[in-house]
């Protein structure tokens, strides 16, 4: 949003400078070419009304040429982000492992198809629930919020835990935690992967 708002800003700034330094030479130009060549007053009045009617037109003109292709850009550029967003979603919907993000006080506010289907909750279950209520190993919100005060940005850090279905059944699970940036605020973002086949192995 903030890329956004810069890039419409310095469009602004583009037009008026154009704008600006069209208007500063047509005038001081156009000008001294009249009264160079025109010495009758009355006919140099008319050809300076012309001139400003001609200003308004063409002026008039290169703005509307201005904005369309800024606003053309825009479009392209919005459309671009518009089809790059919906396969990140595509993605997170349709990825192998449970994902969750949560708030710092764990509290879940985005999930993907996985993450419903391997806790046993729908989504609108599952929205209503915090990291502590997923994660057997995650006693109370209090133990996620000094666990996510410490995570530091662009640093993923991969632990052992074990989820809790919500028929009560645990699972062991290797989880892969982010702390991310978003428009809405700093968010956990962790990717858990179900071991139960692994852990069965291991134990053989």
């Amino acid at each position: 949003m903030k890329n956004r708002t810069v890039s419409a800003h310095k469009a602004a700034l583009k037009i008026a400078s154009i704008y600006g330094l069209f208007s500063i030479f047509w005038i001081a130009f156009s000008d001294q070419a009249l009264f160079y060549l025109v010495q009758d007053p009355e006919v140099l009045t008319q050809l300076q009304m012309l001139k400003g009617w001609i200003f308004v037109i063409v002026t008039a003109g290169i703005v509307y040429a201005l904005l369309l292709r800024e606003l053309t850009v825009s479009k392209n550029i919005e459309e671009t982000l518009g089809d790059r967003e919906k396969r990140l979603g595509l993605l997170f919907d349709q990825a192998a492992d449970a994902i969750y993000v949560s708030r710092l006080d764990g509290q879940l506010v985005e999930f993907n198809r996985q993450a419903c289907q391997e806790s046993g909750y729908d989504a609108e279950e599952l929205v209503c629930l915090n990291v502590a209520d997923i994660d057997a190993d995650m006693e109370t919100v209090e133990e996620f919020r000094l666990f996510a005060s410490k995570l530091e940005s662009e640093k993923p850090v991969t632990l052992l835990s074990h989820h809790r279905r919500k028929d009560g059944t645990v699972f062991p699970v290797e989880i892969t935690i982010s702390l991310v940036d978003s428009p809405s605020g700093k968010r956990v973002f962790g990717i858990a992967r179900d071991i139960s086949e692994r852990a069965v192995a291991d134990s053989l």
